[in-house]
């Protein structure tokens, strides 16, 4: 029944356009369009058949606009043609009906970047997200509600609903069927534990069309269930969610086993494509793990070539990477089980860098992008294979005969290597290969090949070949084809003509064979050198390239107006342009002393298009990154001359028919060292002469939230509109003198801490329930004051759909002991809560800590009063106290010059930090923890020719071993290239003082000049979602 299925041509193709209705039955109905669409085989776009090769990234992880465009390009030039990408409900909304779209929040510009670099988009909007992020994604200001979150409770709805309209308003001028990017809109996220509501997933497809998003709509399954496929709430494309390799990093020689997804589809969505929604790209690393290095080895490419191509063999033609980037989770965005950085162990590490990883997904990106016979497949069962410790699986196109061989080693723990040979049946026959004598298909260990077999264009033939395909295009005149192995592997190539060709070996050595009676040509190579092959047959001319895995590695592809430019040697190539202007001169001999900037002279160069003088003439404009001087090789159509980031080449023509120059690599940077710091307690809350009557009054007797509290007043930091960070509670009791101590049970989340003083004398930090007795020396007869801060390490996610987020932060018990005297409570998180003051920074950024609440953390904070210290620097008192210390960058321009800061000491020091740079929390960190001790900061956060500041509040658990260790910048890299940066808008410590007026003040009522806060330089007549500042800060609600 399956065979006779996956054989069929039933067809089934669904089309969007915008207009398309909701029929109320949990099934959208569409009228017909030629912008998307799917079958069984594969996703359509304007009627083409697509291969959606995605990687997630989330660019609320990477608070620098400029770096999204650096992202995008890589993603293209690796192959990637789609981003996956959460939006992140919390990291928007700071209260309700409130929500930021500007700045580092801009949605708009994240979706045009997309565009400008050829990228398509698949949104998930949510609203719950998981994602490691705080409460999965769900705004602090939830946490308060009573309904049940991810059900059709009424004020659960009403909530979701205003996020809906805010994020759909941004969404929607850039879906594709609005000549956009959006190709696919997610609908929730792996709803498929608990108790699943089906009239919330029809609400939330309903309220989707309602808002004009005309796109497919999808759901991830957590695993394959089946969930939402079919029946009430069901999507348009039902997708899976994979991660083989689980999240025990430590054990990173762990294979995983195969799953059978040709299965899963058959039986849940089988008139839609295979799509896999999240396979796994990388790992998260929880608190006190190995750290991501071990994500990376749990993940390697030796993972990502059994088990990306077992995906493609299995039939997916829609797969996304989790994650592709990480990036950083800063600020207050982690859930309590992880730390600042989300590297992932993932394909383009945490500082943007390209790993081996990358490379592979490049190899297996520009395969699928070649060979369009992939997007249209059905299984083939013809195929055997010589050697019983290997599989073979395999994939036909009905329509070309193309096929595609899969082989792996059964056990996929071996690193043994075998030999085989391979039988298959096609066009012309059956076929045995390698065909040559003492030759073999090697597998060598942990890997996975996906060989071609009939795969054919216009031009030519290719009737197999035991190498793996890497790229295929028609460069100029003559097709390219490059094909890899691993070195010391055999090779053999059959290519189809219709009369003898002639063959030229350009480098290394191949061994040729005409077969006249087949017409096959037939070449046998081993993988050491490089090795090329020029075929010519009539007007067919092809350029064979057999090379080692690494050496394929140093190839890029890019599109210059509808042509295809190649490129060798470089560490990344980001774009090709062909230009024509008769006020670039063409490339010539240097005038004598002034070679060409920053290119070695290389001999006399060679212009590969003479052209008159009166004629237009056509340059061809790279840009890329080098790491390294190092010379390049491009293949393209003749030109006047070539230019390297704006520079032009010295260029020598090939026999390869391509030219090669030298490319300069990065110079020569030294940091700043990190001195002149100054120091500061702070901690004042804990003495009980400090002024808490600004502070909110606990008086709070019931809670919405399902954990009910032991004791009252309600003690939850939730309650009271606090959601991050650091939180202060000052309790004031006057002394029966029979008071003993203080039970507490305080709720942090994972790792989270309090620590607790009273009258000023410090009693301890703890985490969960324990008792503080009282030192009779400490009491009063008067008023007592309690003074506890405690660390909100975010809330939990809410995987379950149980309510899990809603998890307590605060307390759930604090009573007396041996007295029953009355405790009167005041509590203060980040100033004015969800009436945030910072919104360039927004409510991630901040908690409760006194140097917060008065800009310590800023730059240009008048610390000059401040003693200087030098790190180390020792203090054995419990409690906050901060490090500041500033300096300048000078780095070159046209460099991307990745840095981080790092905090060095030994883990006997118990004290955990937030790090600011330029106001930004870019960091958090817990030293006898770890395992994070570097902490990246992207460019622009980081500024380039001004002063940097570093602010570090330093949180002494004890008070015998605390204190700052040493603190350096360290560069993860240095690459001439990149892109543009400019500088994320950080407000100074001056218009931070002026913000808090504003905030206290109606702006619009007292005149005062708010415009460089934000907050009331808007329109009023215009207050909407996307601007919804207005309401609180400009007196459109008066």
């Amino acid at each position: 029944m399956l065979r006779s299925y996956l054989f069929g041509f039933f067809l089934v193709v669904l089309f969007w356009q915008h207009g398309s209705a909701y029929n109320g039955t949990g099934v959208p109905k569409y009228n017909i369009s030629d912008r998307l669409g799917y079958d069984k085989y594969s996703f359509l776009i304007d009627g083409e058949r697509q291969y959606i090769f995605s990687g997630s990234w989330h660019y609320w992880r990477l608070p620098s606009p400029s770096l999204w465009r650096d992202i995008y390009e890589k993603y293209r030039a690796a192959g990637f043609n789609t981003a996956t990408m959460y939006f992140n409900w919390d990291y928007h909304s700071p209260k309700s009906e409130v929500y930021s779209f500007f700045g580092v929040r801009d949605v708009q510009k994240v979706l045009e970047m997309a565009k400008e670099a050829g990228i398509y988009v698949i949104a998930r909007p949510g609203p719950y997200i998981n994602a490691e992020t705080n409460a999965g994604g769900f705004p602090g200001w939830l946490v308060d509600i009573k309904g049940r979150a991810r059900s059709a409770a009424p004020d659960y709805t009403a909530a979701w609903e205003q996020w809906f309209r805010a994020i759909h308003s941004q969404m929607v001028p850039w879906q594709y069927t609005t000549n956009g990017t959006i190709i696919i809109d997610q609908i929730e996220n792996e709803y498929s534990n608990g108790d699943l509501i089906p009239e919330y997933m029809e609400l939330l497809e309903q309220k989707t069309r309602e808002q004009n998003i005309t796109v497919p709509l999808s759901f991830n399954d957590a695993s394959p269930s089946g969930h939402w496929a079919k029946g009430p709430g069901a999507v348009d494309m039902y997708a899976i969610d994979n991660y083989p390799q689980g999240f025990t990093c430590s054990d990173y020689t762990y294979m995983g086993s195969l799953d059978d997804f040709r299965l899963y589809h058959h039986e849940f969505n089988p008139t839609e494509p295979l799509y896999l929604s999240e396979f796994q790209g990388g790992s998260f690393n929880p608190w006190g793990g190995t750290g991501f290095g071990d994500c990376y080895k749990l993940t390697s490419s030796k993972f990502e070539k059994i088990f990306y191509k077992s995906n493609i063999i299995q039939g997916a033609s829609l797969q996304n990477y989790y994650m592709t980037y990480g990036g950083s989770t800063w600020g207050w965005l982690p859930f309590p089980e992880v730390y600042t950085s989300y590297d992932y162990g993932a394909a383009i590490s945490e500082a943007r860098q390209l790993t081996e990883k990358y490379q592979t997904q490049k190899l297996l990106g520009y395969m699928l992008e070649t060979v369009k016979p992939i997007t249209k497949t059905e299984w083939l069962t013809n195929a055997s294979i010589g050697n019983s410790d290997l599989t073979l699986e395999a994939r036909v196109n009905p329509d070309t005969g193309t096929q595609f061989l899969y082989i792996r080693q059964n056990d996929l723990t071996s690193t043994a290597q075998q030999l085989t040979n391979i039988t298959f049946s096609g066009i012309g026959g059956k076929y045995t290969v390698p065909q040559k004598k003492n030759t073999s298909i090697v597998i060598n260990g942990q890997t996975a090949k996906i060989l071609l077999a009939f795969y054919s264009t216009e031009d030519f033939n290719m009737v197999y070949s035991t190498t793996e395909l890497m790229y295929h295009s028609k460069v100029d005149k003559q097709h390219a084809l490059i094909f890899y192995a691993e070195r010391n592997e055999f090779g053999e190539l059959v290519l189809k003509f219709s009369s003898k060709p002639n063959v030229h070996v350009l480098q290394g050595a191949a061994e040729i064979s005409w077969d006249a009676d087949t017409r096959h040509l037939r070449l046998n190579y081993v993988l050491e050198n490089e090795t090329r092959v020029k075929v010519e047959d009539n007007n067919t001319s092809l350029l064979l390239v057999f090379a080692t895995e690494g050496q394929a590695h140093l190839y890029w592809r890019q599109y210059a107006q509808n042509e295809t430019v190649i490129v060798r040697g470089s560490y990344l190539l980001r774009s090709a342009e062909f230009t024509t202007s008769h006020k670039v001169s063409p490339l010539g001999p240097p005038t004598p002393g002034q070679p060409p900037v920053g290119v070695p002279p290389v001999g006399p160069p060679t212009p590969p298009h003479p052209s008159s003088p009166s004629e237009e003439k056509k340059y061809l404009m790279l840009r890329g990154d080098t790491s390294e001087e190092t010379e390049i090789e491009i293949f393209t159509s003749p030109v006047d001359g070539i230019y390297w980031n704006g520079e032009p080449l010295k260029i020598i023509k090939t026999n390869s028919y391509s030219y090669v120059a030298k490319v300069p690599g990065p110079r020569q940077v030294t940091l700043p060292t990190l001195n002149n710091w100054k120091w500061k307690m702070e901690t004042f809350e804990k003495y009980p002469n400090f002024d808490d009557s600004n502070w909110v009054l606990a008086n709070k007797t019931t809670t919405n939230n399902p954990t009910k509290p032991v004791t009252l007043p309600v003690l939850y930091m939730d309650s009271y509109g606090f959601h991050f960070g650091d939180v202060w509670f000052r309790g004031h009791f006057n002394s029966s003198g029979q008071e003993q101590g203080i039970t507490l049970d305080g709720d942090g989340g994972e790792n989270g801490i309090y620590s607790v003083w009273l009258n000023g004398e410090f009693l301890g930090s703890t985490s969960g329930k324990k008792f503080f007795a009282f030192p009779s020396s400490t009491l009063t007869s008067k008023e007592n004051v309690i003074a506890i801060l405690l660390e909100n390490m975010g809330h939990n996610e809410d995987y379950d759909a149980n309510d899990d987020y809603k998890r307590p932060r605060g307390f759930i018990e604090a009573q007396l002991v041996g007295s029953s005297s009355n405790i009167t409570w005041y509590i203060q998180g980040n100033i004015a809560g969800e009436d945030i003051v910072d919104f360039v920074r927004g409510q991630v950024n901040n908690g409760g800590l006194y140097g917060e609440r008065h800009g310590w953390y800023l730059p240009g904070y008048p610390d000059q009063s401040w003693k200087q210290v030098q790190l180390p620097y020792r203090v054995n008192e419990a409690g906050v106290q901060w490090y500041r210390t500033h300096f300048s960058l000078n780095l070159p321009d046209d460099h991307d010059i990745p840095i981080g800061v790092r905090i060095i000491d030994k883990e006997y020091y118990r004290y955990r930090a937030l790090i600011f740079v330029n106001g930004w929390m870019m960091g958090h960190y817990i030293n006898y923890l770890g395992p994070q001790h570097l902490f990246y900061v992207p460019a622009g956060i980081l500024k380039n020719h001004q002063r940097n500041d570093i602010a570090i509040a330093v949180w002494n658990e004890d008070s015998t071993n605390g204190g700052l260790g040493e603190v350096i910048l360290e560069r993860y890299g240095s690459y001439r290239g990149g892109v543009p940066v400019e500088d994320v808008y950080s407000p100074t410590y001056q218009e931070f003082e002026q913000c808090k007026t504003c905030q206290f003040h109606n702006c619009k009522a007292t005149g005062i000049d708010c415009s460089k806060c934000l907050q009331c330089n808007c329109n009023c007549s215009k207050c909407d979602f996307t601007d919804g500042y207005c309401y609180l800060r400009c007196g459109c609600n008066n």
